[in-house]
This record gives C-alpha cells, sequence and structure tokens, in this order.
C-alpha cells in the first residue's frame, strides 16, 4: 500500500512535510490517464489541483483511497457527489492564496482607475502626450466598491478597499458561512439584499465567488445594463461566471467604462473576445500565483493530507 499520488505542480515543500510527515510521495506529474488510474489502486491519498478533472472515471478502481486533496481554492473540477458518495475526504487548500487575490483586486481597481495600463501602452509607443491630454483618471478614495462573495478572499478585499476610505457594498446570499466574521457587526461593510442592487450602485465591482450552476454565467448582458457607465467590472473567482461576449459588448459599446479579467470561460484564452479591447486589462489567471501563495497552498494542504492519513 502507496501513500500520496501527487499528479498536479505542487510546491516542492509540501512533498517535503508529506515525506518528512512518514507519508511515501509517488510522483505522477506528466503520467497520461491509464498511468495515474493504475497507479491509484494502491494509493490512499490524490493530490490534484484545479484544473486537473477527478470524477467516476478516474478513480473507479481506486478502492483503498480514503482522501482526495487540490493544492488549490478552487474544486469545480472535482466531482464532488460522486467523491462524497463514496465516503472519501476531500481537502482543498483554502486561504492559501487569499492576499494575492486581494492584492491583484486592490492593484486592478487602481489601473482601471488611473488608467496605467493605456498610459503604459503609449509611453511604450513613443507617445509622451501634452500635460492637458494626458488620461485623467480618477481616484480611488471615495468610491463605492461592490464585493460579489464575501468569503475568505471577498473579505480581506473588503478590509483592503476600506483602508482607502471607500463604501463597501457586498452581496452574498451565503453570507452566515464568512470565514471573517468581524466584518458583519461593523459599519465596514454594508450588506445589500439583491445582486441588482449591488450592480446599480457600484463604481467599481469585484467577483469573488466559485463556479457552481447557481453562479454560471451570473454575470451577462443584463447585468452589464444596471451598472454606471462609469463604472468598471473585474473577475477574479472562474471564467464561467461571466458570460464573454455579453462583458465584450458592454466594453466595445462602452456601457461600461472597462473591466479587469483573470480568469475565462475557456483557457488558455489565446482566442477570448476580451483580447485586444483597450478598456479590459487581462492577464492569464496570475491573481493566486505569486511564489509565497503557491508555498502557503501546497503546505496547507499537504498538511491536511498528513493530519488524515497520521491520525
Amino acid at each position: 500500500m502507496s501513500d500520496v499520488l501527487v499528479v498536479a505542480p505542487i510546491h516542492e515543500d509540501a512533498l517535503q512535510l508529506m515525506r518528512d510527515s512518514g507519508l511515501g510521495v509517488t510522483d505522477a506529474r506528466g503520467k497520461s490517464p491509464d498511468e495515474v488510474r493504475e497507479l491509484l489502486k494502491t494509493h490512499r491519498a490524490l493530490l490534484g489541483r484545479a484544473g486537473v478533472k477527478i470524477d467516476d472515471e478516474l478513480l473507479a478502481e481506486a478502492r483503498n483511497l480514503r482522501v482526495v486533496a487540490v493544492g488549490s481554492v478552487g474544486m469545480d473540477s472535482l466531482d464532488l457527489p460522486y467523491l462524497y458518495s463514496r465516503g472519501l475526504k476531500v481537502f482543498n487548500a483554502a486561504g492559501g492564496n487569499r492576499n494575492a487575490v486581494a492584492e491583484l483586486a486592490v492593484g486592478n481597481a487602481i489601473a482601471l482607475l488611473r488608467q496605467t495600463h493605456k498610459a503604459n501602452t503609449d509611453l511604450h509607443k513613443g507617445i509622451w502626450p501634452a500635460m492637458f491630454d494626458r488620461p485623467p483618471g480618477n481616484e480611488l478614495w471615495q468610491k463605492t466598491v461592490g464585493i460579489v462573495g464575501l468569503g475568505d478572499i471577498g473579505s480581506l478585499a473588503a478590509r483592503l478597499f476600506s483602508a482607502f476610505e471607500t463604501t463597501v457594498i457586498a452581496y452574498d446570499p451565503y453570507v452566515r458561512y464568512v470565514y471573517d466574521a468581524s466584518l458583519r457587526p461593523t459599519p465596514m461593510v454594508e450588506m445589500v439584499r439583491t445582486l441588482d442592487e449591488l450592480l446599480r450602485r457600484s463604481d467599481l465591482i469585484t467577483v469573488h465567488v466559485p463556479l457552481t450552476d447557481e453562479t454560471f454565467h451570473m454575470f451577462s448582458a443584463e447585468q452589464f445594463k444596471q451598472m454606471k457607465p462609469t463604472a468598471f467590472f473585474m473577475n477574479y473567482s472562474r471564467g464561467k461566471v461571466v458570460d464573454e461576449p455579453a462583458l465584450a459588448d458592454a466594453l466595445e459599446t462602452q456601457q461600461i467604462a472597462g473591466a479587469a479579467i483573470d480568469v475565462f470561460e475557456v483557457e488558455p484564452a489565446t482566442d477570448s473576445v476580451l483580447l485586444g479591447l483597450p478598456n479590459c486589462i487581462v492577464t492569464p489567471h496570475i491573481a493566486g500565483v505569486p511564489r509565497e501563495a503557491m508555498r502557503r497552498l501546497g503546505m496547507t494542504v499537504a498538511q491536511r493530507i498528513v493530519n488524515e492519513l497520521t491520525s
């Protein structure tokens, strides 16, 4: 019997943590699905990552499996009903990249408001505009920031944005599960009853929700029509939460002022309809991948595996 089968990138310190705890670690990164299925027959834990599909087809013959874990926060690539029906323990690395994602949300909010992405492009082209022709932009100070999803990351984003003396409002029908309960009894964040209200009031909207049947295309043409024409939209959750053609249309027609998108409906997003739009900052799913965050993600999930298999 073997212990942990690793099928996705994970920080080397996390692998060492499991080894130092007495667990046998099999590195199957790069192996074919057939090879992984064969190896799973003798392993007690499987360590993957968001984007690595884990379902009944992969685990059909994994009779000794006790744990399925992902070194990421998102678990939308896991067939959770099937895993739970098997009685498997399912772990993610919740909290590991909260700082990284929340920081990028604030950074891109400032970039959108100040139009630094446009100024950067112009100067690289050798364009130095006259004083009053430079993009004037706007301050973040005293703007209304709407946070959709006030969980672990959204709660931290709320605290960071509040440092700029913004008005922070949030929509989350599951707010009773918020990790950072300290936000609720204070006036730091105003909970709104409906998404529609948040859309109408916000100068800037940042999205931090999991991908579920409920959140699929949560933002489409109808939602963008309700936003202010001066408002900005940002998504750091999952690409399929947003209807990309609808967002592209809202940007092209200047129905909204701009967007910052780090996740896409199809990744790699080399042919997304959002590419090439001057009022859209696009990044290749980098919100949660700073060095510090990658180590925390790995160590978090590795420790959970160690706790389960050595207890």
